[in-house]
């Protein structure tokens, strides 16, 4: 059928019954509406493997670097690559200093044919570990991650610590959801009647302040305060700051603080707040309890 001629509003679209589709007099849209109004957001991840680059390919001077240049190549006196690009985590125990530890330990591109075939060579030879017993033979990047109860995703890592996001999705009523979204509408519309504008959305201090103290209520909770435990100290020690703010730098700091909520490793700029341009950054030692919960 050729429509091309053919003129539609996409405004009155659900105005007309659809077969198959929707019922435009019937129960399709309140059904769709009961669904979407539910306030128990499902979030998945997917976990996976990194391939790819075994390394950053820019040169680091001698002295510096984990991987030669060239097989046999010092690097002492030649330099080489830095940054091994790991392809998944493992847990494993070993024989400490003094006593039995457990470590999440990396396994490098490179080496990941040596891994697979022999395990327990790899951390002999590549990390020196000794009296070997692994735990999680392959622990995926985006992986689900429990330590002594507090949940974490881990992402990457930096030196000896992992960087991870937490899984647990923000849920607001409906009227809040709005006022959120009528906030980030002011902050990207701004304009030099800024006042005018925000009184148009129904944006206020007394408003801002029940936000501001429903995020502190939200960060005291058990899972929140688990991961960002120093943003609930600040969000605390900072409510007489927040109420002394303009319109427009409480609406700046709600919104930073809206990102400390959600599912991954975005970061706040409370600068306005506490001075700190990086908040929420959240880690997962490489060290694991020895009689503590992992999963």
């Amino acid at each position: 059928m050729n429509i091309r001629n053919e003129n539609y509003s996409l405004k009155r679209v659900f105005d007309f019954n659809v077969a198959g589709a929707w019922d435009a007099k019937g129960s399709t849209f309140d059904t769709v509406k009961k669904y979407m109004a539910k306030n128990n957001p499902i979030i998945t991840f997917a976990p996976y493997e990194v391939k790819g680059e075994l390394f950053d390919q820019q040169i680091v001077p001698k002295g510096k670097g984990q991987f030669p240049i060239k097989q046999g190549r010092n690097i002492e006196k030649y330099g080489g690559y830095n940054k091994l690009s790991g392809a998944f985590l493992f847990a494993v125990e070993y024989k400490g200093k003094k006593d039995r530890e457990r470590s999440l330990e990396t396994v490098y591109i490179k080496d990941i044919d040596l891994y697979l075939e022999n395990p327990i060579k790899y951390c002999e030879s590549i990390l020196g570990l000794k009296d070997v017993c692994i735990i999680y033979p392959k622990i995926l990047l985006g992986s689900l991650t429990k330590v002594n109860g507090v949940k974490k995703i881990i992402t990457g890592r930096t030196g000896a610590q992992f960087v991870c996001h937490h899984p647990y999705q923000l849920m607001i009523d409906d009227a809040t959801s709005q006022y959120l979204k009528d906030i980030s509408k002011y902050l990207q519309e701004i304009t030099d009647e800024n006042g005018e504008r925000a009184e148009n959305l129904g944006i206020t201090f007394d408003k801002n302040i029940e936000i501001y103290k429903l995020f502190e209520e939200k960060l005291s909770g058990k899972e929140y305060s688990s991961v960002l435990n120093s943003v609930r100290k600040t969000v605390i020690d900072s409510k007489s700051v927040f109420t002394h703010l303009d319109l427009y730098d409480q609406c700046i700091i709600i919104i930073q603080l809206l990102k400390l909520f959600k599912c991954n490793r975005e970061i706040s700029n409370l600068e306005k707040l506490n001075g700190k341009k990086q908040v929420g950054v959240i880690y997962l030692s490489q060290k694991l309890p020895m009689d503590g919960e992992f999963i």
